[in-house]
C-alpha cells in the first residue's frame, strides 16, 4: 500500500504541480486564472516574469505563433531551417515555418513577419479559426469587421470563445491583451461543449 501511495503521490505532482506554479501569477485574476493555469502547465506559454504572468500586455505576433503552435503540439524539429521572413529569429522560426506553412498565419509582407509587432483581435481571429477549423457562423452585428475577417470573427463568436467590445464594435484593429488571448486560446481548444465553456465576456477599452 505504501508504494502505491507513494506512485500516486507522484503522478499528481506530475499532473497537477505546474498548476500550483501558475496560480503564483500575481496579475491573474478569477477571469483568467483558469485558461491561464491550462495553457501554463501544458507548456505552451510562461509569464513574463516568475510572478507576473503579463495579463494586461498586448501580446506580441511571434509570441501568438510559438503559443499556437505548441497548443497544435507541433515539434520544432518538424520544421528546421530558417523562416522565409526575414526579420524572425532562428530559435523560434519552427512556429512561423509550421503556421506559415499551413496556412494559419501570415506576414505582413512576403518577406516580413513583424515579430515585435502586437497581434490584433482580427489577427487572433483568423488565426484561432484557421488552426481549430472553427464552422462560420451567423450574420454580425459588427461594424468594423470587414470582409477579410467575417468568418473567422463569426466563428469564435458561434462557439462562444468571444464577443464584442461592443454590440456593434468587435474591435477589429484593437490590440489583444496576453490574458485575453490565453483566455480566448483555452475555449477554442475545448470541445466546445456549452457545460464546459464559460459565456463569452465584454471587453472595455481602457
Amino acid at each position: 500500500m505504501r508504494r502505491i501511495f507513494i506512485g500516486c503521490a507522484a503522478i499528481f505532482t506530475l499532473l497537477f504541480g505546474s498548476l500550483v506554479q501558475a496560480a503564483t501569477f500575481t496579475d491573474v485574476g478569477p477571469k483568467y486564472e483558469r485558461a491561464v493555469d491550462q495553457l501554463v502547465s501544458n507548456g505552451w506559454v510562461n509569464g513574463v516574469n516568475t510572478t507576473q504572468f503579463g495579463t494586461d500586455r498586448p501580446l506580441k505576433r511571434l509570441d501568438a505563433a510559438v503559443i499556437v503552435a505548441r497548443s497544435l503540439q507541433i515539434e520544432p524539429s518538424d520544421y528546421r531551417g530558417a523562416s522565409s521572413f526575414t526579420d524572425v529569429p532562428t530559435n523560434r522560426a519552427w512556429a512561423v515555418n509550421a503556421l506559415h506553412e499551413q496556412g494559419i498565419i501570415n506576414g505582413k509582407t512576403s518577406t516580413s513577419f513583424a515579430p515585435d509587432a502586437t497581434l490584433t483581435r482580427g489577427e487572433m481571429a483568423l488565426i484561432l479559426q484557421k488552426a481549430y477549423k472553427l464552422p462560420r457562423g451567423e450574420k454580425l452585428p459588427f461594424t468594423d469587421v470587414g470582409i477579410r475577417y467575417e468568418t473567422a470573427v463569426s466563428a469564435l463568436v458561434r462557439a462562444n470563445i468571444t464577443s464584442g467590445l461592443t454590440s456593434r464594435s468587435f474591435g477589429t484593429d484593437a490590440s489583444i491583451r496576453r490574458g485575453e488571448f490565453a483566455l480566448f486560446l483555452y475555449r477554442a481548444q475545448e470541445d466546445n461543449d456549452p457545460s464546459t465553456i464559460e459565456p463569452p465576456v465584454v471587453v472595455e477599452i481602457n
